[in-house]
């Protein structure tokens, strides 16, 4: 009997041993104080008619935004990857009832993940941002990293989203109004052909994050134009909810006035290993 202690208190030695190694830690993400004020948000008729927006575009307006925080980069692959490794695909407690049922009905795991990432080609892949993130996927990395952390993280709101982009003056890309075709990664055909060029922005794909300082919204907040798309917290149509907001336009975003500030977009949010991976997101928090 003795000897049956021991060899289950040495099982449980090593058990615990194997969990402390393979403790995988967070990387905490650099967040910028929003604070509390007007804004102005939405579009106005000028800029509609100049530049053929649609009505699904809210009219300009001045609202009130609380204080919050947002995440000064994109989430990188580097940091969802530590959320893949810690089992991130197999805990269900991260994941909301809906997003269980995307990871089962659509089969995905941390290899489609890995698998995927291991195609980029980065010089510095910690700095690369997450691209094909679904909105389920994003929401269950928001989870762990709370749990990881104490703090609670959260997808951006729809309004949070745009005054950290342009600030309060009502801009129309994050650095002023006037189009610079430099400032940020897009889809800059030269020759006018299908795929992204590169020759003005530097990146025929996605950056790493950070890659454009000039672009910078007033707040400090980085590609917040251009990268990758980035999901919002709300539904695109309160009325229909069946998509979720999508904001900032893409590497793949080929006309300036897709990567306005003000510009959203809605898609399913199962949506990811499609739309040329160009799917992110980045960080809020209340606190």
């Amino acid at each position: 009997m003795r000897n049956r202690w021991k060899c289950l208190a040495f099982i449980y030695f090593i058990f615990t041993l194997q969990t402390a190694v393979t403790s995988i830690e967070p990387v905490a993400p650099e967040m910028i104080v929003i604070p509390a004020g007007d804004f102005i948000y939405g579009t106005n008729e000028e800029t509609r008619r100049q530049m053929f927006v649609p009505l699904s575009e809210p009219a300009q307006q001045t609202v009130y935004c609380p204080t919050f925080a947002i995440g000064k980069y994109e989430v990188t692959e580097m940091e969802f990857e530590r959320f893949v490794l810690d089992a991130g695909y197999e805990t269900d407690r991260y994941w909301s009832e809906e997003g269980l049922s995307y990871r089962r009905r659509y089969r995905i795991h941390k290899k489609k993940f890995l698998a995927q990432t291991e195609r980029k080609d980065f010089e510095n892949k910690s700095r690369a941002p997450v691209c094909g993130a679904s909105w389920y996927e994003a929401e269950a990395y928001c989870a762990w990293l709370s749990e990881k952390t104490g703090r609670l993280y959260r997808l951006p709101t729809d309004m949070e989203w745009e005054k950290a982009a342009r600030g309060t003056d009502g801009r129309l890309w994050p650095w002023g109004n006037e189009w610079n075709p430099s400032f940020c990664n897009w889809m800059d055909r030269e020759d006018h052909g299908a795929e992204s060029f590169g020759g003005l922005d530097g990146n025929a794909g996605a950056a790493p994050v950070g890659s454009y300082p000039q672009g910078a919204s007033p707040f400090g907040c980085m590609d917040m134009a251009g990268n990758v798309q980035e999901w919002c917290s709300d539904w695109f149509d309160l009325k229909n909810p069946v998509h979720k907001i999508l904001r900032g336009g893409s590497f793949y975003t080929s006309n300036p006035r897709n990567l306005r500030c003000a510009r959203r977009r809605g898609l399913f949010p199962e949506l990811a290993f499609v739309d040329r991976l160009e799917m992110g997101f980045r960080l809020a928090s209340d606190e």
